[in-house]
């Protein structure tokens, strides 16, 4: 699992740093002009584009057929693109937390519990949705899928953005949630969605010829 893991790291290093360092830059920015949440925008953007480099790198180099050759199990090459997928939202968390904490970042009137589940579900919502897409279509048939992930990833977030407190509103008032059980809710949603999109994908990579 690490070997494929690392491999996949090393596929799409140089993308990943870039995007990462782009990202840093231009938090801090957004916090200087007071729009810190602006930033989850590009925590969507992230996982979708890694991915979708990851899949087409397996299937320029037919990378799975390699590795069923060399001895992995179908069942465990699709466990570690999802171990990817968790990685780089741990990556994505670590850094919000270090520019929230290092640079004293007022979170919009989120609390922190509530804003951390909604990264979660930012950065991998629609990634959840295009992995098992990825393995039934393939990279290359699928190009154009992720371009309309990217638009659909800009129009939630601009519509929530536009909404956000009367969303917030209607979800803390109107139904009686507090911050902590919306975000409790919003952690087994994603937690949920996990499980139903590895399942899938496992069934479309076990009856797939590599």
């Amino acid at each position: 699992m690490r070997a494929l893991i690392y491999k996949d790291f090393l596929g799409v290093k140089k993308i990943l740093i870039f995007l990462y360092l782009l990202t840093t830059v231009l938090g801090i920015y957004f916090i200087k002009m007071d729009r810190f949440s602006i930033l989850l925008m590009y925590f969507v953007i992230i996982p979708i584009r890694l991915i979708s480099a990851l899949f087409e790198i397996d299937n320029n180099y037919l990378v799975d057929r390699y590795l069923i050759a060399s001895g992995f199990s179908r069942r465990k090459i699709v466990i570690s693109r999802y171990v990817f997928l968790w990685l780089i939202t741990l990556v994505s968390l670590l850094i919000s937390l270090a520019l929230i904490f290092f640079l004293k970042v007022k979170i919009e009137n989120l609390g922190l519990v509530l804003f951390i589940s909604i990264l979660i579900v930012a950065s991998e919502f629609i990634s959840l949705i295009e992995i098992p897409l990825m393995y039934k279509l393939g990279a290359n048939r699928t190009k154009q899928l992720t371009s309309i992930s990217y638009l659909l990833g800009f129009a939630i977030f601009i519509l929530v953005g536009k909404n956000k407190e009367n969303l917030g509103r209607f979800l803390l008032g109107n139904l009686s949630f507090s911050e902590n059980t919306l975000a409790f809710a919003i952690v087994i949603f994603i937690i949920l969605l996990n499980l139903v999109s590895l399942l899938v994908s496992f069934k479309i990579f076990d009856n797939k010829e590599v």
